[in-house]
């Protein structure tokens, strides 16, 4: 039986695995945004914010709020990157989005 069970295991993984890979989003590694700063100029940079929250692991009662920005050098690595985050903090939502351009810098 755990024969079994492990040969379907794996027939479903092998047959699965491209589709499954091609429909996860890559987890990018947001930059900082005052290193990338110095590093490029402003209006090149990507800016990812997200202010959220979520319940507690602890209790049903509890919020666990974020705040946070990150900076990069695609829209597509932004973009996933604030899926990510958004996932992870779903609740009550006050800022999100990925705009060209660092700080009050936008692109015309």
């Amino acid at each position: 039986m755990k024969l079994l069970a492990a040969t379907l295991t794996a027939l479903f993984l092998v047959s699965t695995g491209p589709v499954l890979a091609d429909s996860i989003k890559p987890r990018p590694e947001g930059g900082d945004c005052g290193v990338m700063l110095g590093q490029m100029p402003a209006e090149s940079i990507w800016w990812g914010r997200y202010a959220g929250a979520r319940t507690g692991h602890n209790c049903d009662w509890c919020e666990e709020s974020i705040s946070v920005e990150a900076c990069f050098t695609s829209e597509t690595d932004c973009q996933n990157w604030l899926y990510w985050t958004r996932s992870g903090y779903p609740d009550r939502t006050r800022v999100a989005g990925c705009s060209l351009g660092y700080g009050g810098y936008r692109k015309h």
